[in-house]
Formats: C-alpha cells, sequence, structure tokens
C-alpha cells in the first residue's frame, strides 16, 4: 500500500481527500488528481508538507509523502 493509499483510507474515500485538500490550498482538486498520485505512488512536492501535516498530523514527513523532493544536506 502506497502513501497515497494510506490518505485515502485515512480519510474514507478518493472525493473526500480531493475535498479536503480543496479546502486546505484553494486549488480545485478533482478525483482524478487523486487518482494519478494513487498510480504513482505519491503526492506532488508542492503538497508533501501539508499532506503531511494535514492529513497525517505529522505522523509522517514530507519526504513520506513525495519522496522526489530534493533534501539539502
Amino acid at each position: 500500500m502506497n502513501i497515497v493509499e494510506i490518505a485515502i483510507k485515512r480519510v474514507g474515500t478518493q472525493a473526500e481527500l480531493s475535498r479536503r485538500l480543496t479546502k486546505l490550498t484553494g486549488h480545485d482538486y478533482k478525483q482524478g488528481h487523486i487518482a494519478y498520485w494513487k498510480k504513482t505512488g505519491q503526492f506532488p512536492a508542492v503538497l508533501a508538507t501539508l499532506v503531511a501535516n494535514e492529513i497525517f498530523g505529522g505522523d509522517i514527513s514530507a519526504n513520506e509523502a513525495c519522496p522526489a523532493i530534493k533534501r539539502a544536506v
């Protein structure tokens, strides 16, 4: 199970996750966005911190939400 599937399970449905992200960001996210992220197995970098804090309550890091994020050394 990838991080997007875990987020979906945590909030209930893809539709609910898209509604929450839309409410938090002001960008109109649809179920298609969620389905694509589910397929890729990660959230986009611009949402990684938001997802880590708001959906997971800080239980995961932004890097876990989006492994493609470049980390500073």
